[in-house]
């Protein structure tokens, strides 16, 4: 594949730069204040269930089921916080963030699978790696368990980041699921679309195939590591 020029690299990701910067005010506000009010609504409820005891038994269910409504609200708030900004990636660095991220797509997949990580890279060679790139190899694993969780019908998934002898850092994603189809749907094409966007900005290969001798499919992506260090 024929390589972008460097200025429309850098321009692309000064756009995408940008777009995640939205991302992560957005989600501060929703945490300052969506989630705020959900917790005040919350204890406020708790609290009129709690003190009135002569309330009649349908009022109390209620608002039993409006704490349990919060709650959900609440949840599904914090979820959507942690998919706009990875809070785990800016607080503990790139190898937290994808163990959270294959953890919960494990947790969210149906049928849900069992989750391996194994990681053969120190820590500071992940460290070296520049902000835009970290956060890019996060959005691929990212799109790539959300594709296995909702359509590989997988029981078992495998998340591997090695450093090669060449100086490559080599990210695999292998599930055992039902494998490539020629067609997939419109959500499914567009998130692997997304995949090769970001792998090209950060000048990394991606790559799908199956998985030899199973079933399933691997996603496989190499970076270059020589001279961040």
């Amino acid at each position: 594949m024929k390589q972008a020029p460097q200025d429309l690299i850098d321009g692309l990701l000064n756009f995408v730069s940008i777009a995640e910067d939205e991302r992560k005010l957005l989600a501060a506000e929703l945490h300052d204040q969506l989630l705020c009010d959900l917790r005040e609504a919350s204890l406020i409820t708790r609290r009129v269930l709690d003190d009135e005891s002569n309330l009649p038994e349908s009022v109390r269910r209620g608002l039993s089921r409006i704490i349990e409504s919060v709650d959900q609200a609440t949840n599904e708030a914090r979820r959507i916080m942690e998919n706009l900004r990875p809070s785990v990636l800016d607080s503990f660095g790139l190898r937290s963030a994808l163990e959270a991220c294959l953890r919960r797509a494990a947790e969210n997949s149906e049928p849900p699978f069992r989750p391996h990580l194994e990681i053969n890279i120190e820590e500071k060679d992940l460290d070296c790696l520049e902000e835009e790139e970290q956060l890019a190899l996060y959005r691929i694993v990212q799109e790539a368990l959300s594709n296995i969780s909702k359509h590989a019908r997988a029981t078992s998934v495998q998340l591997m980041l090695n450093k090669e002898e060449d100086e490559t850092l080599l990210v695999r994603v292998v599930d055992n699921g039902i494998g490539l189809r020629p067609c997939q749907n419109g959500e499914q094409a567009r998130g692997m679309e997304n995949m090769r966007f970001r792998a090209q900005l950060i000048r990394a290969s991606l790559c799908w195939k199956e998985n030899e001798g199973q079933s399933g499919t691997v996603v496989e992506l190499r970076l270059r590591l020589k001279g961040k260090a």
